[in-house]
This record gives structure tokens, C-alpha cells and sequence, in this order.
């Protein structure tokens, strides 16, 4: 038995659980892996830097498994991991008492790729011929001990420096909102709209298979959805983030996306402030 199996059934792993991890570990697109862009910025409790390798990665998705898919998924799967990862950089938070991964994100780059997870699930074809660099933002992810103010503003220092780092003029991505009802998905485009923040722009649209059936579902019935818009979609609205056309449906994750647009030029004066007004 390997070191790493030794070690991972003293810190409490299960057999099946160890057994995907070594699956991931002999993946060729994973044993070559290291990061597009590398980044690092220290704290005093933390480190951000960029994924640089396998045990790493590991560590990354079970974090997102725990987070996204355990209450969906139960024993099914230990690990959340897609046919993308190999092509992205994987931001993470490292407490450094403990030397734990403790958050993370994920960039897509257009300098490096082609493929978007965005267009799995929306028609973006469009979006993506418009000029100026671009930089898809998904799976993010905070262990529930840690989400305080630190850890996320870390996380978009690090969205920030990455920005500097490749000269990106477009973020993008999915938001997604836990709920799988066309009632609450509609009133949060209306009430995102009426606000200014939702737009139909680029002929963006969900794929076929992601769309919803609004049928019977009108303003006047619309319920209060304020309280639906998790937090990390409201802080990319404070950024300036716009929705761009209706929501998908994500069955396997059991909620709705929305597609969000961050223009770096039209960033909001707070963010830029803070984040993106390096000299």
C-alpha cells in the first residue's frame, strides 16, 4: 500500500473514497497538470496561489463535492470533477496552521482554451467572437468554517491578479440559485431587470435541454425572491455583474444558472477601488 493510501486512512478516509482519489491521481490529463498562470499572495492565516499539482487538485475536488453535490449526490461519488478541470487554473485558499485547502475557484482563460463550461449549458457562440480577452469563473466554493470576510476578499484579490496577469476584459460564468422552479427563476430575472442588472444581450439563451417552461408563470403571480439570490451571486451584482437572458435548469446540481456578466471596464467604483485599480 502507498504512502499516500496510509496516510489518507489515518485522517479518517474511506476505502471507496482513497480508491477514487488513486483513480485521479494516474489520469494522464492530471499527472501532466500545472497551472496556466501562477499567483501567489500571502497573509498572515492564509495563502492564495494557484493549484500546481495532482494531491492538490485532489484536495479541490473534495472540497467542491462537499459543498455542491454531498446533499444530492449522499455516498454516490466522493470527488466533483468534470471533463474541464485539466484545462483550468484552480485558485485555493490555504489555512496555513493547517495547510488545508479551505476555498477555491476555477478560471478558464480564452489565452489557453476554447472550451467553456458556460457553453454546456447556454448558447454563447456570439458572446464569445466579441473582441477582448476573456475569463470564465466557476465552481467556487468556501469550507462552511471558513466563510468570513478574509477568505473572501482573498478570493478576489486572487480574481484580481489574475485579471492583471492575462489582461482579460470579460468575466463570465454560471450563478447559480438552489431552486429547480420556472415560478422563482422568472422573478429573479424581473426583479434583476427591473433593477437594471438582467439584459438580453448576444442572442444568450439556454441549450434545449436547459431550458424552462414558463408557461403559467406571470408577473402578477410572481413570489418574493429576493431572499432565492444567494450570496455570491449578489456579490458579483455589487461588482456590476449583469444577467444575460433567462435562467437554465441544472438537474444534476438541482438548481438554476444564470448566465453573469462582469465587464472590467464598467466594474463598479467600490470593486474597482479595492480590487481592480492596480497602478
Amino acid at each position: 500500500m502507498s504512502n499516500e493510501c496510509v496516510n489518507e486512512l489515518e485522517n479518517g478516509k474511506s476505502f471507496s473514497e482513497i480508491v477514487e482519489a488513486m483513480a485521479i491521481r494516474f489520469l494522464p490529463r492530471f499527472v501532466t497538470y500545472s497551472p496556466n498562470v501562477s499567483l501567489l499572495i500571502d497573509t498572515e492565516k492564509y495563502q492564495l496561489k494557484t493549484a500546481s499539482h495532482v494531491e492538490e487538485l485532489i484536495n479541490v475536488f473534495r472540497l467542491r463535492y462537499q459543498n455542491f453535490l454531498e446533499a444530492v449526490k449522499g455516498d454516490e461519488a466522493t470527488y466533483d470533477l468534470d471533463e474541464f478541470d485539466h484545462l483550468c487554473d484552480h485558485l485555493v485558499i490555504i489555512d496555513k496552521s493547517t495547510q488545508q485547502i479551505i476555498g477555491t475557484y476555477r478560471i478558464l482563460c480564452s489565452d489557453f482554451t476554447s472550451k467553456f463550461y458556460s457553453a454546456t449549458e447556454f448558447k454563447i457562440d456570439e458572446f464569445l467572437k466579441i473582441p477582448g480577452k476573456k475569463i470564465e469563473l466557476g465552481r467556487a466554493c468556501i469550507d462552511p468554517h471558513y466563510r468570513n470576510g478574509q477568505v473572501i476578499d482573498l478570493l478576489w484579490k486572487g480574481i484580481a491578479e489574475y485579471h492583471y496577469a492575462t489582461g482579460a476584459k470579460y468575466m463570465f460564468g454560471c450563478s447559480s440559485v438552489k431552486t429547480q422552479s420556472p415560478q422563482v427563476a422568472l422573478g429573479i430575472y424581473n426583479y434583476l431587470e427591473a433593477r437594471g442588472n438582467a439584459l438580453r444581450e448576444y442572442n444568450i439563451e439556454p441549450l434545449p435541454k436547459f431550458k424552462m417552461d414558463f408557461s403559467g408563470c406571470t408577473q402578477e403571480s410572481a413570489i418574493e425572491v429576493k431572499n432565492f439570490i444567494p450570496g455570491l451571486l449578489r456579490s458579483y451584482l455589487t461588482a456590476g455583474a449583469k444577467i444575460i437572458g433567462e435562467g437554465a435548469i441544472d438537474r444534476d446540481f438541482e438548481c438554476v444558472d444564470f448566465f453573469t456578466l462582469i465587464n472590467i471596464e464598467e466594474i463598479s467604483p467600490l470593486f474597482k477601488k479595492r480590487y481592480f485599480n492596480k497602478e
